[in-house]
């Protein structure tokens, strides 16, 4: 059986987690490789996946939405904007029937429906086999090791979520250079993102404020590696 080199590059990320910094992780069926990511539930806008280049492969509405915002990226409050329950269901009706319906619909109805897109996803963009190692990390004393830590568990992401999640945080990234007119500067959109890519039900019903700030910690993590190293974040 031929060994791709993602597999070698999990294996040394999940010795180099536990020799250099006291992590262990419990490999899950979602860990790694390329099934049960971004895209795999029928019927709803994750189903369809396009190519984008220095990424992979992405789900269509996320590429389509994220290169509609980016022309209205100076909109002030873009993601905090509310949208009407009505217009949402009814852009998601046409987005599931494949009407090309993006460009007319109001930014924030888009913005909205992104929210919910990561929010709704049947797995995680970030599976739930990593929680625990990724509060581990944010629990390290010094800032590399957090920083170090966070990018090792990085690459145990399925390859469909690695590159989902890149392509968002480097969208992400140029949202936040937008912050003198839109206001949404790294640690806004972390505020907003952070419960829709960790599940608050994950930890239970009552999420601990230690827990709720370990995750907003991780997201901004996540967005300053990848301001640190543009495309190339795992």
């Amino acid at each position: 059986m031929k060994i791709s080199d993602g597999h070698v590059i999990r294996v040394v990320a999940l010795q180099r987690l536990r020799v250099a910094h006291g992590i262990e992780v419990k490999r899950g069926h979602r860990l790694g490789g390329t099934e049960g990511g971004v895209g795999s539930k029928d019927g709803n806008v994750n189903v369809l996946v396009c190519h984008v280049p220095e990424y992979g492969l992405v789900p269509c509405f996320v590429a389509d939405a994220c290169q509609f915002l980016l022309k209205h990226a100076g909109t002030e409050g873009l993601f905090r904007r509310s949208s009407s329950v009505v217009r949402l269901k009814d852009l998601k009706a046409k987005l599931d029937q494949g009407e090309d319906c993006i460009p007319a619909a109001l930014p924030c109805d888009v913005a909205s429906l992104v929210k919910q897109f990561f929010r709704e996803l049947p797995n995680p963009i970030i599976p739930t086999e990593l929680y625990q190692a990724l509060i581990q990390a944010q629990q390290l004393a010094a800032d590399q090791e957090k920083i170090s830590a966070t990018q090792l568990l990085s690459c145990l992401l399925p390859e469909r979520n690695s590159s989902t999640l890149r392509f968002f945080l480097g969208f992400l990234k140029k949202l936040s250079q937008r912050s003198t007119e839109n206001k949404m500067n790294c640690h806004n959109l972390s505020v907003i993102f952070a419960p829709n890519f960790f599940p608050s039900e994950m930890f239970g019903e009552n999420l601990i404020f230690e827990v709720a700030q370990f995750l907003l910690c991780i997201f901004q993590i996540f967005l300053f590696i990848s301001f640190l190293l543009h495309t190339h974040l795992f």
